[in-house]
Formats: structure tokens, C-alpha cells, sequence
């Protein structure tokens, strides 16, 4: 019984060995939403954040925009969610998968009217997770 309990233990010493590479974290993505004006071109909000990694979290932020319109955004592991309350349109969310932004940025088909919304990634949020 000793031998098989030595091996074992020899064994998941060899594995836990492998798998140390010195990164003692897990990297979580990020997600910059960028809010242009269409007429000017000039960028009025650039707001990163890390996409969160447990099922079940969940990151929300509000930021505003002009007047009383803000993006409102809420960022689950599979699913980013971005809103416009205080805006005078009736808009669908802009919904974009994290993984979605792996081959780049997406940009909304249905914005609020004089601003481009995009979504992408390879950001670095203001604050840790």
C-alpha cells in the first residue's frame, strides 16, 4: 500500500510541476466601449473594464455621454450589454459576446442618431478587478 501511495504522490507532485509556469492568475479580458460624435469625429467617452470570469458576475457601470444621455453597460463572462438611458430614442441594446471580440472591434447598427458606439478589447481598466 505505501508504494501505491508514494507514486501517487510522486505523480501529482510531477503534474503540479507542469502546470507552473509562474503565473499564479488568471488574465481576465477586458472591454473598451468608445462613444464617437459622428459630425466632429472627437471621442467623448473611452471606458474599459475586465470582463468578469466566475459564472454568475457581473460588472456595471454608467458613464455619460452628453446632456442627460449615459451608457449604461453590463458585463457578464458571455455577454456584454450596452444601453443609452436619457436618450430621446427608442433603441435596442447593443449586444456583443466577449469572445466575439477576439477578431476585433465591433461597431453598433443602431446607435443613438450623431454618435458611433464600439466595442473591442486589448484595453487597461483604470482600477484592478
Amino acid at each position: 500500500m505505501n508504494g501505491i501511495h508514494f507514486r501517487c504522490a510522486a505523480l501529482l507532485a510531477a503534474l503540479s510541476l507542469l502546470g507552473c509556469d509562474g503565473e499564479q492568475y488568471v488574465s481576465p479580458d477586458t472591454a473598451l466601449l468608445t462613444v464617437t460624435r459622428d459630425r466632429s469625429g472627437s471621442e467623448i467617452l473611452k471606458a474599459c473594464n475586465y470582463v468578469p470570469v466566475l459564472l454568475g458576475s457581473q460588472v456595471e457601470k454608467r458613464y455619460p455621454v452628453d446632456g442627460a444621455m449615459e451608457a449604461f453597460v453590463t458585463i457578464t463572462r458571455s455577454n456584454i450589454v450596452v444601453t443609452f438611458p436619457g436618450s430621446d430614442e427608442d433603441l435596442a441594446p447593443f449586444r456583443v459576446a466577449p469572445k466575439d471580440l477576439e477578431a476585433g472591434s465591433v461597431i453598433d447598427d443602431d446607435p443613438p442618431t450623431g454618435y458611433t458606439v464600439e466595442l473591442g478589447s486589448r484595453c487597461t481598466p483604470d482600477s484592478e478587478p
